[in-house]
Protein backbone atom coordinates (compact mmCIF):
# COMPACT_ATOMS: atom_id res chain seq x y z
CA UNK A 1 0.00 0.00 0.00
CA UNK A 2 2.74 2.58 0.73
CA UNK A 3 4.38 1.86 -2.53
CA UNK A 4 1.23 3.07 -4.91
CA UNK A 5 1.13 5.93 -2.10
CA UNK A 6 4.21 7.30 -3.15
CA UNK A 7 3.80 6.39 -6.90
CA UNK A 8 0.61 8.52 -7.12
CA UNK A 9 2.35 11.55 -5.02
CA UNK A 10 5.40 11.39 -7.52
CA UNK A 11 2.93 11.75 -10.68
CA UNK A 12 0.72 14.29 -8.57
CA UNK A 13 3.93 16.69 -7.78
CA UNK A 14 5.07 15.76 -11.58
CA UNK A 15 1.51 17.02 -12.68
CA UNK A 16 1.53 20.34 -10.39
CA UNK A 17 5.59 20.89 -11.59
CA UNK A 18 4.08 21.07 -15.00
CA UNK A 19 1.51 22.81 -14.35
CA UNK A 20 3.58 25.45 -12.43
CA UNK A 21 5.70 25.83 -15.66
CA UNK A 22 2.91 26.32 -18.09
CA UNK A 23 1.53 28.79 -15.79
CA UNK A 24 4.75 30.31 -15.78
CA UNK A 25 5.61 30.45 -19.64
CA UNK A 26 1.83 31.91 -19.98
CA UNK A 27 3.24 34.70 -17.85
CA UNK A 28 6.37 35.38 -19.50
CA UNK A 29 4.16 35.17 -23.15
CA UNK A 30 1.90 37.84 -21.60
CA UNK A 31 4.45 39.86 -20.17
CA UNK A 32 6.74 39.75 -24.04
CA UNK A 33 3.90 41.12 -24.99
CA UNK A 34 2.99 43.59 -23.11
CA UNK A 35 6.48 44.85 -23.58
CA UNK A 36 6.26 44.70 -27.54
CA UNK A 37 3.18 46.53 -27.45
CA UNK A 38 5.03 49.15 -24.63
CA UNK A 39 7.58 49.82 -26.56
CA UNK A 40 5.65 50.32 -30.01
CA UNK A 41 3.65 53.06 -28.26
CA UNK A 42 6.96 54.51 -27.23
CA UNK A 43 7.96 54.67 -30.63
CA UNK A 44 5.15 55.86 -31.96
CA UNK A 45 4.40 58.51 -29.56
CA UNK A 46 8.45 60.26 -30.28
CA UNK A 47 7.23 59.92 -34.25
CA UNK A 48 3.98 61.54 -33.31
CA UNK A 49 6.13 64.66 -31.71
CA UNK A 50 7.88 65.22 -34.50
CA UNK A 51 5.83 64.49 -37.65
CA UNK A 52 5.89 68.37 -38.30
CA UNK A 53 9.52 68.29 -38.01
CA UNK A 54 9.37 65.43 -40.84
CA UNK A 55 6.91 67.08 -42.86
CA UNK A 56 9.12 70.36 -43.24
CA UNK A 57 12.09 68.70 -43.61
CA UNK A 58 10.14 66.23 -46.40
CA UNK A 59 9.05 69.63 -48.45
CA UNK A 60 12.43 71.07 -48.18
CA UNK A 61 13.67 67.96 -50.07
CA UNK A 62 14.85 65.13 -47.68
CA UNK A 63 14.76 61.50 -49.19
CA UNK A 64 12.30 58.96 -47.81
CA UNK A 65 15.49 56.96 -46.68
CA UNK A 66 16.67 59.85 -44.60
CA UNK A 67 13.21 60.46 -42.54
CA UNK A 68 13.32 56.57 -42.01
CA UNK A 69 17.06 56.19 -40.28
CA UNK A 70 16.18 59.59 -38.57
CA UNK A 71 13.06 57.48 -37.12
CA UNK A 72 15.28 54.31 -36.78
CA UNK A 73 17.53 56.12 -34.99
CA UNK A 74 15.43 57.74 -32.51
CA UNK A 75 14.20 54.32 -31.88
CA UNK A 76 17.52 53.08 -31.54
CA UNK A 77 18.38 55.61 -28.91
CA UNK A 78 15.09 54.78 -26.81
CA UNK A 79 16.04 51.20 -27.21
CA UNK A 80 19.78 51.50 -25.59
CA UNK A 81 18.10 53.81 -22.80
CA UNK A 82 15.77 51.45 -21.79
CA UNK A 83 18.56 48.62 -22.15
CA UNK A 84 20.71 50.79 -19.91
CA UNK A 85 17.98 51.73 -16.89
CA UNK A 86 16.78 47.57 -17.64
CA UNK A 87 20.17 45.89 -16.97
CA UNK A 88 20.86 48.27 -14.05
CA UNK A 89 17.68 47.39 -12.07
CA UNK A 90 18.52 44.05 -11.37
CA UNK A 91 21.77 44.62 -10.24
CA UNK A 92 20.09 47.19 -7.89
CA UNK A 93 17.34 44.69 -6.35
CA UNK A 94 19.44 41.74 -5.80
CA UNK A 95 21.60 43.63 -3.58
CA UNK A 96 18.31 44.52 -1.59
CA UNK A 97 16.90 41.41 -1.78
CA UNK A 98 19.43 39.65 -1.38
CA UNK A 99 19.20 37.66 2.04
CA UNK A 100 15.15 37.04 0.29
CA UNK A 101 16.89 34.78 -1.90
CA UNK A 102 18.21 31.33 -1.70
CA UNK A 103 20.32 30.03 -4.75
CA UNK A 104 18.91 32.50 -7.22
CA UNK A 105 21.28 34.70 -8.77
CA UNK A 106 19.34 38.29 -10.17
CA UNK A 107 21.89 39.38 -12.11
CA UNK A 108 22.38 36.49 -14.02
CA UNK A 109 24.80 37.49 -17.24
CA UNK A 110 23.45 34.99 -19.81
CA UNK A 111 19.94 35.62 -18.64
CA UNK A 112 20.30 39.59 -18.87
CA UNK A 113 22.35 39.48 -22.24
CA UNK A 114 19.24 37.15 -23.56
CA UNK A 115 16.66 39.20 -22.64
CA UNK A 116 18.59 42.39 -23.81
CA UNK A 117 19.11 40.85 -27.35
CA UNK A 118 15.35 39.86 -27.29
CA UNK A 119 14.21 43.31 -26.63
CA UNK A 120 16.10 44.89 -28.89
CA UNK A 121 15.27 42.71 -32.06
CA UNK A 122 11.73 43.55 -31.08
CA UNK A 123 12.40 47.68 -30.79
CA UNK A 124 13.73 46.99 -34.24
CA UNK A 125 11.11 45.55 -35.51
CA UNK A 126 8.54 47.68 -33.98
CA UNK A 127 9.78 50.75 -35.27
CA UNK A 128 9.14 49.64 -39.14
CA UNK A 129 5.66 50.63 -38.29
CA UNK A 130 6.35 54.42 -37.31
CA UNK A 131 8.84 54.44 -39.77
CA UNK A 132 6.77 53.72 -42.17
CA UNK A 133 4.25 55.88 -40.81
CA UNK A 134 6.46 58.94 -41.25
CA UNK A 135 7.23 58.25 -44.37
CA UNK A 136 4.01 58.51 -45.55
CA UNK A 137 3.81 62.20 -44.57
CA UNK A 138 2.29 63.99 -47.18
CA UNK A 139 4.43 68.06 -46.87
CA UNK A 140 2.38 69.74 -48.14
CA UNK A 141 -1.11 68.94 -45.80
CA UNK A 142 1.67 68.99 -43.10
CA UNK A 143 2.00 72.64 -44.38
CA UNK A 144 -1.24 73.86 -44.63
CA UNK A 145 -2.24 72.34 -41.38
CA UNK A 146 0.17 75.57 -39.80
Amino acid sequence: MTLRWQSISRSTRHASSLSLWSHALRRMQTHSCLRVVGLYGAIAYSVGHIERKIGVRMALGAQRGSVYSLVTRQAGWLTLAGLAIGLLCPLGTSILLRSLWFGVCAWDPVTLLCVAVLLGLASIAVSFLPAGRAMSIDPVEDLRAE
